[in-house]
């Protein structure tokens, strides 16, 4: 069962809520942000959920309780009202703070195992998302395994997202030969993306190190470079096998899987990387306002 881990939190710290001000200020950018009312179509009818958006940076604040009622809105009006950033990136000071309680954000691991890190207020009031990041945990919701690490016992190809069996018996032994190289494909296309997955897993750990830790030399290196362009290229190759597997065989929902989940990793990447390029720039000149300020005092 699917677990908030934002819940979870407030659950243990038992801390109850601030007095919230009528015009909250963006955590990242400082913009006042937009208060939005959201129709979301239930079993018992509709309903309306209000948050927070920053139309300056795409962002989103959700007081508590919040984000568990907005991801029962579809993913494709998750994807139609918060669509991943348009805009250019907006910086801020390099500190998060809760538009509520004015303390520094924390930031951490969606769910434990999601690698998709966002930014949690610890008093409890409220969970802050960057552009495009209530589209990925929308999608781990609805399948958790995409996004997160796994032991190698429990590693399988596409994590059973695709079915290397068939309930259909073959008629004949070319049928036989057939299907055994369609299976025999499907699983090493499997086993390609989902190296590929590990690889940008890994990579995000890396960087929120990096980041966390501060270590300025790291983060200069990777504003240089294209964080994931080996993991693109090779989905990109992918991608072309599979559309040249739905020539050989035609429609089979064993490579409509594939290409969702290709497609999934890319959007995961494409959202991280905008995400993680402004943390990393934010920091980097934070804390070369931080050396300028300790050189003009030491100059004094």
């Amino acid at each position: 069962m699917f677990k908030d881990l934002f819940n979870d939190i407030l659950k243990d710290l038992g801390i109850t809520g601030y007095k919230r001000p009528p015009n909250l200020k963006c955590p990242n950018c400082y913009s006042v942000m937009k208060r939005i009312s959201i129709k979301i179509l239930g079993n018992y009818g509709n309903n309306y959920l209000e948050l927070d958006f920053c139309q300056e940076c795409e962002s989103l604040w959700f007081d508590r309780g919040e984000l568990v009622k907005a991801l029962e809105i579809d993913l494709k009006e998750i994807s139609k009202y918060f669509p991943s950033k348009t805009k250019q990136s907006v910086k801020g000071s390099g500190k998060r703070i809760c538009p509520i309680c004015q303390k520094q954000l924390t930031l951490v691991n969606y769910s434990k195992d999601s690698n998709i890190w966002v930014d949690i207020c610890s008093n409890g009031c409220g969970i802050f998302l960057d552009s495009g990041e209530l589209e990925l945990i929308k999608l781990y919701s609805l399948n958790p395994l995409q996004f997160s690490s796994q032991t190698q016992q429990e590693k399988q190809p596409l994590m059973s997202a695709v079915s290397t069996t068939s309930s259909e018996e073959p008629s004949t032994k070319q049928d036989s030969d057939t299907q055994y190289q369609f299976l025999n494909d499907i699983k090493n296309l499997a086993q390609r993306i989902q190296k590929v997955k590990d690889q940008v897993v890994y990579k995000v750990k890396q960087i929120e190190d990096a980041i966390k830790s501060k270590n300025i030399l790291e983060l200069k290196k990777l504003m240089n470079k294209q964080i994931f362009a080996e993991e693109l290229n090779e989905l990109g190759l992918i991608n072309q096998e599979i559309r040249n597997m739905y020539q050989k065989y035609g429609n089979q929902k064993q490579i409509e899987d594939l290409q969702t989940h290709i497609q999934n990793i890319i959007k995961f990447i494409d959202i991280r990387s905008n995400s993680l390029k402004d943390r990393i720039a934010v920091e980097i000149e934070f804390q070369q306002e931080k050396e300028k300020e300790i050189s003009s005092f030491e100059l004094t």
